[in-house]
């Protein structure tokens, strides 16, 4: 059946086709009709009300306000906020309204109906709340939220009514902006009963419920904990052991959300929280069981950062101590430095010698300041924390620091190593690797061998001591060498830890040798020269300008291809939603729009929306980005991904990339497309790899190697080629 509207074709307009899904089953001569079809033209600047009025006018139906629009690729249901979205030729489904949808399972839900029922309709309030209109309707009008909290309260004892209440309320506050956490609706009883669903020491309340339900409560009492007028709410009372146990759990998703609830516990306490804590998880040795139960099994990009979170705050503990100068008149200090000169020259006299004695011993020891060996921890970093890992050193490897002791100081050839200075140049070296005292970034790189030992920053400066004095010998290095050294050490420090070494005997075998550092940088070296040489250097300088535009000839080519976007909103998120952008073969405007599949592409004729490049006044990319700001931040979001166009009048198009490939394709084509410079690192290395491979060919050619200009022929198959197959 088909038939128009009497709405004047505008730029505003629409043709669709509506499928009455709630009319559909009728039979006419035995035979059921299907879902009746209605084809006609909207305008978007119409109430959604209006249009929804006339179609209930048409097909003869009451009560508009039981009828909706749904799209009916994605299930969800057409809002206000969304109806600029519908495509010319979309389909859109005509069915119940989330208002009709949401009286009914309320109604089954307060009236006399058994518990199975009850459970049911909040199971499928579950269901039908992921879409952002139903949930509106849901706490809106139907006083949800005040449902939920009171029948949690009455029905605390059954674990399977308790589970869907418990999961209902989470999709409908997984909808940003819609409900906030600090809401007084979420009464302090109802938070108890999650805190009572997580309780795995006492009641065990938690191994009654199933894994869905597990993973939803600990997702709430992450939101409530970052919450901040809830946070001492859930600290007083919940079982920090109990969230521990989760650990061990096989689901990956419970063992990440009881993660991130521990460290939001840990990052928002005060220090004797902390400290509390930290003794906790040495108490029941947690760092085996991340190691056992999550880093063995190849952990995910968002377990991975919880790790890194988890490690920074371990690490910045040690803060405090790193900024603290050393006071000569400190005796806890003085008192360590005299204990290293007796293990140092333990059997030796260790009387009361006269006080160049005492100078003498400090010198072997390596201290800069031989009469007062506290002004060698008055620089921060490492300030204290160096005394601290040295004296850790000499107790926790007596014979190897003994030994370092004689090897470093007993030379007579003026290549005596520091051991002092030694340790607090490595001691302050790692903690500017590791950025201890720096704020947690959205990315990170953990660790795992931190995860294997209680001290692991001492674990790490013990083995670096050890492998920075062979170092020193191997460079025959002399005390006027001192940064050179250091310098060759911070390399070898930073190239065996991006090789993630999964313990601190692993990390050992990834350290470098001297003669291995010198050999890369002579390899290094030679390729620098024939780079930088100034016959290279004129001949790269010349080429520059065509593998550039080749660069930016193949951006382009990617944006014509297109390429999937996360819709940012002000205020919200849409987190079902996807934007597909793409260039036009002209290259003079970008065409995008809704496309909620990110596995598929769609054709040009489906992206309703245009944007000419004569129309953007400015391209902004990450955290240049103003939008950011109005942005509700919910996690750790890679700012750096955005990508924002300005038109001339004021309005913009807010998206996230997918990835940092896609980020980059993407900068770079605008700018290209803009007369702009390429500003990405992925640019720079193309346009540099293309360069070392023309000007490598180009040296053939000087050798008399020619080069071919199109493949050599397919040779022709032998005479005596056969294929045989042994048959069983």
């Amino acid at each position: 059946m088909s038939s128009s509207s009497s709405h004047s074709v505008t730029k505003d307009s629409v043709k669709i086709c509506v499928l009455n899904v709630v009319s559909q089953g009728h039979l006419v001569n035995g035979a059921s009709t299907g879902p009746q079809r209605r084809h006609l033209t909207v305008c978007k600047k119409d109430p959604l009300d209006k249009i929804i009025q006339e179609l209930c006018q048409h097909w003869q139906l009451d009560e508009p306000l039981d009828y909706a629009l749904q799209f009916e690729d994605t299930k969800r249901y057409v809002m206000e906020k969304t109806k600029d979205t519908i495509a010319n030729g979309q389909i859109l489904k005509f069915c119940q309204s989330p208002k009709r949808l949401v009286r009914e399972l309320v109604n089954i839900f307060e009236g006399k109906s058994d518990i199975e029922m009850r459970a049911n309709a909040f199971k499928s309030l579950e269901a039908i709340c992921k879409d952002e209109a139903v949930a509106l309707e849901f706490v809106e009008c139907s006083r949800g939220l005040e449902l939920i909290v009171r029948s949690a309260n009455l029905e605390s004892t059954n674990g399977y009514l308790l589970s869907h209440l418990i999961r209902t309320f989470h999709t409908v506050m997984s909808h940003p902006g819609l409900v906030s956490w600090e809401d007084e609706r979420i009464h302090p009883d109802f938070v108890g009963i999650i805190l009572a669903n997580i309780e795995t020491e006492k009641s065990k309340q938690a191994l009654k419920q199933d894994e869905p339900t597990q993973e939803c409560s600990l997702s709430i009492l992450n939101e409530l904990v970052n919450t901040p007028s809830r946070y001492h709410e859930i600290d007083r009372t919940i079982s920090v052991a109990s969230l521990l146990n989760f650990l061990q759990s096989d689901n990956s998703n419970i063992q990440r959300n009881a993660l991130a609830l521990f460290n939001s516990l840990f990052s928002l306490g005060d220090s004797s929280k902390k400290m509390k804590l930290k003794q906790l998880m040495e108490e029941r040795n947690v760092r085996r069981t991340i190691v056992e139960h999550i880093i063995r099994r190849q952990p995910d990009s968002a377990m991975r950062y919880q790790l890194y979170v988890l490690q920074s705050l371990h690490l910045n503990l040690l803060e405090k101590k790193m900024n603290t100068l050393v006071e000569n008149q400190d005796q806890k200090a003085l008192d360590k430095i005299k204990e290293l000169r007796r293990i140092a020259f333990k059997g030796q006299d260790q009387g009361s010698g006269p006080r160049t004695r005492f100078s003498e011993d400090y010198r072997k020891l390596g201290f800069k300041n031989e009469i007062d060996p506290t002004q060698d921890f008055c620089v921060v970093p490492p300030g204290i924390l160096g005394l601290e890992i040295m004296f850790a050193f000499a107790l926790n490897h007596t014979d190897q620091f003994i030994k370092l002791v004689l090897e470093t100081s007993c030379r007579k050839d003026n290549h005596d190593c520091p051991l002092a200075q030694i340790t607090i140049g490595i001691v302050r070296m790692i903690c500017e690797i590791t950025k201890i005292g720096h704020k947690i970034q959205p990315q990170g790189q953990y660790h795992p061998m931190f995860f294997t030992d209680d001290n692991p920053l001492g674990e790490l400066s013990a083995i670096m001591i050890n492998h920075v004095v062979r170092t020193w010998n191997e460079m025959r290095a002399t005390t006027e060498d001192f940064n050179k050294v250091m310098e060759v050490a911070r390399e070898q420090l930073v190239t065996a830890l991006s090789q993630s070494p999964s313990s601190f005997e692993d990390f050992r075998k990834c350290l470098r040798s001297y003669q291995e550092i010198t050999e890369s940088r002579k390899e290094e070296a030679k390729n620098r020269a024939e780079r930088d040489g100034p016959a290279i250097r004129h001949l790269r300088e010349s080429l520059e300008p065509e593998m550039l535009e080749l660069v930016q000839r193949q951006r382009l080519n990617f944006l014509v291809s297109g390429s999937h976007f996360s819709k940012i909103r002000k205020e919200s998120k849409d987190k079902h939603g996807f934007l597909f952008f793409r260039l036009s073969t002209n290259h003079k405007s970008l065409l995008y729009g809704d496309w909620k599949d990110d596995r598929s592409v769609p054709v040009a004729e489906d992206l309703t929306k245009r944007l000419s490049l004569s129309e953007i006044k400015d391209f902004q990319t990450g955290h240049e980005c103003t939008h950011l700001k109005d942005v509700t931040r919910k996690g750790n979001r890679p700012e750096r991904l955005a990508l924002s166009f300005t038109k001339e009048n004021g309005d913009t198009v807010d998206v996230m990339a997918p990835d940092q490939k896609t980020f980059d394709m993407w900068s770079d084509g605008i700018n290209t497309l803009l007369r702009k410079p390429l500003s990405s690192e992925r640019a720079h290395q193309d346009v540099n790899t293309l360069l070392s491979m023309e000007v490598k060919v180009r040296l053939l050619e000087l050798e008399g190697i020619s080069i071919l200009d199109s493949p050599p022929p397919i040779p022709a198959l032998p005479s005596n080629f056969k294929i045989s197959q042994d048959v069983q």
